[in-house]
């Protein structure tokens, strides 16, 4: 068995540097594997600047492929506000013609309402004409009958929109409230019947300067209404006259 001084003499012996062979033979072997040993590292330094540059042209094109999307996308971008600025512009002009369109529909249906409901008023208003006519035809003919001829009154030929019209009757009696203010009015003109007449007149324009404006409009109408009160009865008073004069010539132009 080798002992361990032997395994370390092996060992030195190995490592111990050997002269090199000098000949020819071997100067040969040894420039064929330095040029063998140049060409693999120019391989090897082709092989990787060509790896080099793959990868090179691989983060270009991978640059540039996000500048390209980049570019894109800025370019939809713009092209997409320009589409949406078309589409506000029709959008804007559809909605005017459709305003104009709306308007013009209002404006002819508010124009057929109006001629509508002015056809109602002429309808009825000529309604209310001819039957106001035929009632006059017909009072016209019952005035012409002779008085003894019986009949219906005047007033239950008359149609309703002429009886519900109070200005159409005889005028009634004077309000309860002109009766009362003619009696005081005589009461108080009898107890001052002594006063001077200066007297009366500057107490009357005090009161009435004194009074409210609601009482002084109040008496305003209240004389206008008084007033037309007196013209009316005294119209139909001259037209009565009128009426029994011509009934009493035409009595007497039948008995000669």
């Amino acid at each position: 068995m080798p002992t361990a001084e032997d395994v370390k003499k092996e060992a030195a012996a190995v490592l111990k540097p050997k002269a090199a062979d000098q000949s020819s033979e071997a100067q040969r072997t040894w420039a064929e594997s330095r040029a063998e040993d140049a060409e693999e590292a120019a391989s090897v330094a082709k092989h990787d600047a060509l790896g080099k540059e793959i990868y090179a042209d691989m983060y270009k094109a991978r640059a540039q492929k996000k500048l390209d999307d980049a570019a894109d996308a800025e370019k939809a971008s713009a092209d997409m506000v320009e589409v949406l600025k078309k589409r506000i512009e029709i959008n804007a002009a559809a909605e005017k013609e459709r305003q104009a369109a709306a308007f013009k529909a209002h404006k002819a249906h508010v124009l057929h309402v109006k001629e509508h409901y002015a056809r109602l008023e002429a309808d009825a208003a000529k309604e209310v004409a001819e039957a106001h006519g035929a009632w006059k035809a017909k009072y016209g003919g019952q005035k012409r009958l002779p008085l003894d001829t019986p009949g219906e009154t005047w007033t239950a030929n008359m149609p309703d929109h002429v009886v519900e019209d109070g200005d159409f009757h005889i005028k009634a009696p004077a309000p309860i409230e002109k009766i009362i203010a003619d009696q005081a009015k005589a009461e108080k003109k009898a107890e001052e019947a002594a006063a001077p007449a200066e007297e009366k007149k500057e107490d009357k324009a005090a009161a009435e300067e004194a009074a409210p404006a609601f009482v002084q409009l109040y008496r305003n109408r209240r004389n206008l209404a008084q007033k037309r009160a007196t013209e009316s009865e005294s119209e139909s008073e001259s037209s009565s006259g009128t009426e029994t004069s011509s009934s009493s010539d035409s009595s007497s132009s039948g008995s000669d």
